[in-house]
């Protein structure tokens, strides 16, 4: 299809001008679907709805339908809106625990920790670090699946164990 053809079909489809589907045509580097949803994002098409909210349209391209599938802003806030439902929800039933030769010394959200790492990081995760050569362990535990996590976690510590007896090993020599 060449440029004048796909400047006419754009013209009719999005009901805009010759000057304006050109310029769309040339800003989208001559991709009708590009072309269209720029239109679109400028509130030249009649497919834009008062409120600047962009409702489905579709362009053919070489005998094959296109869509253009935005999203409404409130459809967007309602999703954001479960996300962060779920999220909290998740951050009430699974914890994060410290423990010490198996006994547990905090067991706290992870809701809390993530909000802990966020605001101190600086110190909270040097203090971790070192705490793991006095034999301070870390987990989570809840509803969701932690086995590699944890794993990880384990090894870790084993690390760092083993880091320790290779100090001790070369002190005694």
């Amino acid at each position: 299809m060449d440029e004048f053809e796909k400047v006419e079909k754009l013209r009719q489809r999005a009901n805009v001008s010759y000057e304006e589907a050109k310029k769309a045509l040339e800003a989208s580097n001559g991709d009708l679907l590009d072309a269209m949803i720029y239109l679109e994002k400028e509130g030249k098409t009649a497919n834009t709805m008062s409120n600047g909210e962009i409702v489905v349209s579709s362009v053919v391209v070489d005998g094959e339908e296109k869509k253009s599938n935005k999203k409404t802003s409130s459809e967007n806030g309602e999703k954001f809106k479960e996300f962060c439902k779920s999220s909290w929800k998740k951050g009430n039933e699974n914890f994060f625990v410290v423990t010490h030769k198996s006994n547990v010394i905090i067991k706290i959200p992870v809701w809390a920790m993530i909000v802990l790492l966020i605001f101190t990081f600086h110190v909270t995760l040097p203090v971790m670090l070192i705490s793991l050569f006095f034999g301070v362990r870390y987990s989570f535990m809840g509803e969701a699946d932690f086995e590699t996590v944890n794993k990880a976690m384990d090894k870790a510590g084993e690390y760092v164990d083993n880091i320790k007896d290779e100090f001790n090993g070369n002190k005694e020599n």
